[in-house]
C-alpha cells in the first residue's frame, strides 16, 4: 500500500538577500508579530474595533506568558532559525528522505518563514493584485525547487477564494508545474458557502484537473461565518 504524507513543509530557515521568494514585495509584508497574532489569535483580535486594538507586538508577551515563556524567549523565538530537519529546505535531500524512511508521495507546504502571510494573504494584501503576486511568487518558489521530483512530490498551491476565476487559472498553472493539491479555506467563497452552485465551476475544475483541496489548521479562520 502506498504511503502518503498529506503535511510536510519546505522550511528555509534564514533567506539572503535578494533570496526570499516575497522579495520584490517586502515593503508590504507584516511582521512576525502581525503573522503570528493573526495565526494564533486573529478572530478574536478582528472583532476588537481597530482604534481600541493593541500593537500585534506588545500582544507576543501575552500569548508568551500563557504558555509560560518570558519577554527574553519570546524574543528569541522570534529571532531564531528552524532547526534544521532532514530536506527541510533541499528537494533532492528531502526525496532521499521520503526514500530511506518509506514515504512513496508528499503534498509539500509552502513553509512559515516566507508563506505564512500568504497563505492567509486576504488578512494582510488588501490591493487584490499584490495578494495575487504573493501567491504567485510563493506557488513558483515551491514549483521551481520540486521541477525534477513532481513524480513523487506535489507542491501545494497557495489559492485566493475571494477570486474563483483567477483560483481557476492559478491551479491550472500550477497543475501543469507538478501541483496535485491547494490549500482551501473553511470560509466564504466570494461571500457565499463553498457548496454554492456559484463554485461549482471551482470543484469542476479541481476534479477535471485532478487535484485535490488540503485544509490546513492555521491558514484558515476559527469563526468560520467570519464575513
Amino acid at each position: 500500500m502506498p504511503v502518503i504524507d498529506v503535511d510536510s513543509h519546505f522550511e528555509p530557515g534564514i533567506f539572503g538577500p535578494g533570496e526570499h521568494p516575497l522579495w520584490e514585495l517586502r515593503d508590504q509584508l507584516p511582521s512576525f508579530a502581525d503573522v503570528l497574532v493573526a495565526n494564533l489569535a486573529g478572530d478574536l483580535y478582528r472583532a476588537i474595533p481597530a482604534d481600541r486594538r493593541p500593537d500585534p507586538a506588545m500582544l507576543l508577551p501575552r500569548i508568551g506568558a500563557t504558555m509560560g515563556m518570558s519577554a527574553e524567549q519570546i524574543d528569541h523565538l522570534a529571532a531564531s532559525a528552524i532547526p534544521p530537519q532532514p530536506g527541510a529546505a533541499d528537494a533532492p535531500e528531502r526525496v532521499a528522505w521520503m526514500d530511506r524512511i518509506g514515504i512513496d508521495y508528499a503534498f509539500v507546504n509552502p513553509g512559515g518563514a516566507y508563506a505564512g502571510s500568504v497563505a492567509s494573504a486576504n488578512q494582510f494584501f488588501d490591493d487584490r493584485a499584490v495578494r495575487h503576486r504573493a501567491m504567485v511568487l510563493c506557488n513558483d518558489y515551491l514549483a521551481d525547487n520540486f521541477e525534477p521530483y513532481t513524480s513523487r512530490v506535489s507542491p501545494v498551491t497557495i489559492l485566493d477564494f475571494d477570486d474563483l476565476d483567477w483560483s481557476i487559472a492559478e491551479m491550472g498553472r500550477m497543475r501543469a508545474r507538478g501541483s496535485r493539491a491547494y490549500f482551501v479555506w473553511a470560509a466564504p467563497f466570494e461571500g457565499r458557502s463553498p457548496a454554492h452552485p456559484a463554485a461549482d465551476r471551482f470543484w469542476r475544475a479541481s476534479t477535471d484537473l485532478g487535484m485535490v483541496g488540503v485544509l490546513h489548521i492555521g491558514n484558515t479562520p476559527a469563526h468560520f461565518a467570519n464575513k
